[in-house]
């Protein structure tokens, strides 16, 4: 199973064992992945979930991204919410866990083994005060690039630029 087909499972999976899911259960996950290939293979975690978890429904539900981003802090304050959702770590994670809407999935995670299979750092991204808040579906990288002859115009030493440390990034 690919990687992205394993973190949804790692999801699924996650979610129920700490909320002890029972019989008629229905777990419901927010999403803004836009690639069909994507929705395709979480598609198929969510009914290979339900096909060994008798009496678990799996609703998924599609927010387009700008439509999310306004709607998700209100959609989290509601008896109603979602188990599953689509987020961003650094200041928005550290904002969802003052909010108390965030479940500590840290023993699920590490006793299911798939810390091991997780970068480190991509972890750490959704880790705060040694508890895991979620899990990287897609990691990127950034990339810091500069105009020299303006660097030089301004009086700007290029090479004293350091890199930010991991704190700034993910609010920790």
């Amino acid at each position: 199973m690919r990687l992205l087909g394993k973190l949804g499972l790692a999801a699924v999976a996650c979610l129920l064992w700490a909320s002890s899911a029972s019989a008629d259960t229905t777990v419901k996950w927010l999403h803004i992945e836009v690639n069909p290939a994507q929705v395709k293979i979480w598609e198929e975690v969510a009914r290979s979930y339900e096909a060994s978890h008798p009496g678990v429904k799996v609703e998924m539900q599609f927010l387009e991204n700008e439509a999310y981003k306004a709607k998700l802090p209100t959609i989290l304050q509601s008896k109603d919410r979602p188990h599953i959702i689509y987020s961003w770590a650094g200041g928005v994670l550290k904002t969802q866990i003052e909010a108390d809407v965030l479940a500590d999935i840290t023993d699920s995670v590490k006793s299911g083994g798939y810390s091991d299979t997780i970068a480190p750092a991509a972890l750490a991204a959704f880790t705060s005060n040694g508890k895991v808040y979620g899990l990287p579906t897609a990691l990127s990288q950034v990339g810091f690039l500069y105009n020299k002859d303006l660097m030089a115009k301004g009086n700007v030493d290029a090479s004293k630029i350091k890199e930010l440390a991991p704190e700034i990034w993910t609010g920790r």
